[in-house]
């Protein structure tokens, strides 16, 4: 997920954060839900990425190895 993308999904969730000059409190438990958040999108993002290269590589491998001349 891109940074724009992330921050969507952030301002669906709090239409406030759109506005240039808004001030926006937050708790700390609105915080680290925020840090959280940002968290899972990152990870799910990052094994998404890892699965598609483990996939690649396999079949560049079975490619590369798999064919006798």
């Amino acid at each position: 997920m891109k940074r724009d993308e992330l921050w969507k999904v952030y301002v669906a969730k709090n239409p406030v954060f759109a506005a240039p000059d808004a001030t926006v409190t937050l708790t700390a438990r609105g915080l680290k839900k925020m840090f959280e958040q940002t968290y899972d999108h990152g990870f799910k993002a990052g094994v998404r990425s890892g699965m598609t290269l483990e996939r690649g590589l396999s079949s560049f491998k079975s490619g590369l190895f798999g064919k006798k001349s």
